[in-house]
């Protein structure tokens, strides 16, 4: 609250520029404020129920995720002004607040729910406190090295966004899960009916909103363009899911697969998706990430967790961190076979493919990095003694059973 009083202040715009003070006529609302809820809505209500297919962790998928991200969106107005401020003025000043600074805060808290994803069930909520407040300044630091040094194109945040918040989290469950072997075999690791039915409805939000998520910041010109290839990729990614889920799963469906490798297309086209890849480039993109989503789902995720120990209670790796990497690569394809006409072009025209390839591996080392850090400080921190239960952090009334009374 200090530091809000000291370092912030209202974007101002001069005041004849809306008659009577008309707030609608404010270009800044009608731009940013319908994707702000979107992106909002997804945050809140689509990564807190997609996590309650836990059977007794519903409590905490739902109630970390409103906590921890209304901790992280404060912090990183402050980590990423800081960096915005000192590149564009070289010097540090009061910072003017828009709406668009506000989503990009959005997006910083939904790079924390990506990694909350990884090892939610095992860690206390003090780590989660500890773990969130150090991903957001290496967030900030990679979002200033992508954005602004690298100018990477990646409207999504594929890389920004998805892959380093995929590939943090990785790092910190593989640290925390070293010669840890309790939640391989905790029967709350796993889901019911039920608890799959509500995640079904985290997933079915996610999936409505994030042709807004892709599309929030992007350009005018760019933005109809953004909404149509993330929509086009989503179905695909739907489709390709219910695909290969029947095919790896002998002929029957999972719900595993559905709720998660079936948004794989929204991460798969991000990096490009204000890019002119065509209808038929979003459908394919779509297609592919869904398969390797699916793929990691039935196979990699296993095959990590048998041979080396990796648990990953949400299969973040599939949905986030390697259709995340993927996203990398089909920006650099797109901007190496594409180039823009006198309208649009990149901020580093024909190098533009080179800073691409560079934003996606910085992001991958400095993920890795912060993700060490991070987790073996938190493994000083005290662990949770009842994984996967809310019970140790929440008062939960037990169902009662009437019969007999």
């Amino acid at each position: 609250m200090a530091l809000f009083c000291v370092w912030f202040d209202y974007s101002f715009e001069p005041t004849q520029k809306f008659k009577n003070n008309d707030i609608e006529l404010d270009v800044r609302v009608q731009k940013f404020y319908k994707p702000f809820i979107d992106v909002a809505i997804m945050i809140f209500v689509g990564f807190g129920f997609l996590m309650t297919f836990l059977r007794k962790y519903g409590f905490s998928a739902v109630g970390y995720t409103y906590f921890i991200s209304c901790l992280v969106i404060p912090w990183a107005l402050l980590c990423l002004s800081f960096f915005k401020q000192l590149t564009v003025h070289n010097y540090l000043d009061t910072y003017h607040l828009g709406i668009d600074d506000m989503i990009d805060a959005l997006f910083c808290a939904g790079s924390v729910m990506i990694a909350f994803g990884v090892v939610i069930g095992k860690a206390t909520p003090l780590q989660l406190v500890f773990m969130a407040m150090v991903q957001t300044i290496f967030y900030s630091v990679n979002f200033w090295i992508g954005y602004f040094l690298y100018e990477a194109v990646d409207i999504g945040g594929s890389m920004i966004i998805h892959e380093f918040g995929g590939y943090f989290g990785v790092t910190v469950s593989v640290i925390l899960s070293f010669k840890r072997e309790r939640h391989k075999e905790s029967p709350l690791a796993g889901s019911t009916p039920t608890t799959d039915l509500f995640a079904m409805i985290g997933t079915l939000f996610l999936w409505i909103m994030w042709p807004s998520f892709n599309s929030a910041l992007a350009p005018a010109s760019n933005q109809q363009r953004a909404i149509q290839n993330t929509f086009f990729s989503i179905v695909a990614s739907c489709l390709s899911a219910f695909l290969f889920s029947y095919a790896f799963r002998g002929g029957k469906f999972s719900m595993v697969d559905v709720q998660n490798a079936s948004l794989a297309g929204g991460v798969g086209v991000g990096a490009a998706a204000d890019l002119v890849i065509s209808p038929g480039g979003a459908f394919g993109v779509g297609l592919v990430a869904g398969l390797i989503s699916t793929f990691g789902f039935n196979y990699i995720q296993p095959f990590l967790l048998s041979k080396l120990g990796f648990h990953d209670t949400c299969g973040v790796h599939n949905l986030h961190a390697m259709p995340g990497f993927y996203a990398g690569i089909v920006s650099i394809i797109a901007t190496a076979i594409w180039y823009p006409t006198e309208f649009y072009t990149y901020p580093r025209k024909h190098l533009q493919p080179a800073y691409q390839l560079a934003t996606l591996f910085t992001t991958l080392g400095i993920a890795i990095g912060a993700g060490t850090i991070a987790g073996f400080t938190m493994r000083f921190l005290p662990g949770t003694r009842e994984e996967f239960d809310d019970r140790e952090y929440w008062l939960v009334e037990e169902e009662s059973d009437d019969k007999g009374k």
